[in-house]
């Protein structure tokens, strides 16, 4: 008896487990550069800043002041041309992602340390915009977003948040534990480098980020 009650309970515990996802979470960060009041000068996605200051990969969007949904359909076009299952998934869990999120003014998030960038600016600082873990409870939701730092964002930047946590929210499904892939698949469809890219190279480097390929590119692959 004693033996059956402790093999449902380590049953359920590991359910939770795999329900709750990493206790910590993950999340999206930005460069954040404040005055000496503690007002935010200049705010960036993490992304976009490393892209182009590690990588030279510039993004393309549709500009700092359309709508942010316009720079995501844009985007997801993009990835559509290679990947389109990935591309539907993507959008659907980028409309949905404001009935998922807490926008939480007057908060400073916890630091997750998922992101191993390399460097920020001078006189600057990596601060947490957002934080993203499976729901636990009913009434948990998916996304609990900085107020202060999201209203700091332009509209790509605001783009690129949403589109990092519809693409981190597969990786953490695939195991990843931290945002490096994530931030670097990002910053590819964000940008005209990913419309150069033939079907061969996207699909190497979805095998360099730890991506599955879809089934379409595996029919195509395999036919």
């Amino acid at each position: 008896m004693r033996r059956q009650l402790l093999a449902l309970f380590l049953a359920f515990y590991a359910a939770v487990i795999a329900y709750g996802g990493d206790s910590k979470g993950n999340g999206g960060n930005g460069i954040v550069c404040r005055r000496p009041d503690q007002s935010i000068r200049y705010s960036e996605l993490l992304d976009f800043w490393e892209s182009r200051e590690l990588r030279g990969i510039h993004r393309r969007l549709e500009g700092p002041r359309v709508p942010w949904e316009k720079s995501v359909d844009r985007a997801l076009a993009r990835l559509g041309r290679l990947d389109s299952p990935r591309a539907s998934r993507f959008a659907q869990w980028a409309d949905a992602f404001f009935a998922e999120t807490i926008l939480q003014p007057g908060v400073i998030l916890v630091t997750i340390e998922d992101s191993f960038h390399l460097s920020f600016p001078k006189d600057c600082r990596v601060e947490q915009l957002a934080i993203q873990q499976t729901p636990l409870f009913p009434e948990d939701k998916r996304y609990l977003v900085s107020g202060d730092l999201w209203d700091a964002l332009d509209e790509e930047n605001r783009a690129g948040l949403i589109l990092h946590e519809v693409i981190l929210r597969e990786a953490v499904s695939l195991g990843q534990t931290d945002s490096r892939s994530a931030r670097y698949f990002n910053s590819i469809i964000t940008s005209d480098f990913f419309e150069s890219l033939s079907a061969e190279e996207y699909a190497k480097r979805l095998l360099l980020m730890g991506f599955p390929a879809s089934p379409t590119q595996q029919t195509q692959e395999n036919p």
